[in-house]
């Protein structure tokens, strides 16, 4: 994939896919040096994490994506952030897609990216 390199912000500007391939609810991948990088469409806003688990390093974007509930009253459920908490494939660990968080630790974080949505294509940002 052709890489342009963005003066003002020394980053890398790396195709991903034309918005039409990624369509809301699919993630792809894309190789980013030794890296592969989880790129995901949650409700049409891109998001992208490199896909290792920070517990355990697992491929942690080949997990599900769902929600959450909030921390809630007895025998209410609070549902949040739904399509954007990733779980990992092998112990469960839950991360929030919008900024890396983990929902168990707040030690670990997945490694997330910017993304830009532009002339219809899919942009990664690496810096």
């Amino acid at each position: 994939m052709p890489a342009t390199q963005t003066q003002a912000t020394n980053t890398r500007r790396i195709d991903v896919a034309a918005l039409f391939e990624l369509p809301p609810g699919t993630r792809t991948f894309v190789q980013v040096g030794r890296n592969r990088v989880g790129v995901f469409n949650i409700a049409g806003t891109i998001y992208a994490a490199l896909d290792v688990c920070p517990h355990e390093r697992a491929p942690v974007c080949q997990g599900r994506c769902g929600g959450t509930n909030r921390p809630s009253g007895v025998g209410s459920f609070d549902w949040d952030a739904a399509g954007c908490v990733l779980a990992c494939p092998w112990h469960g660990w839950e991360f929030d897609l919008r900024d890396g968080k983990s929902l168990h630790d707040p030690r670990c974080r997945l490694k997330t990216y910017r993304t830009v949505i532009e002339d219809g294509r899919v942009y990664l940002m690496v810096p």
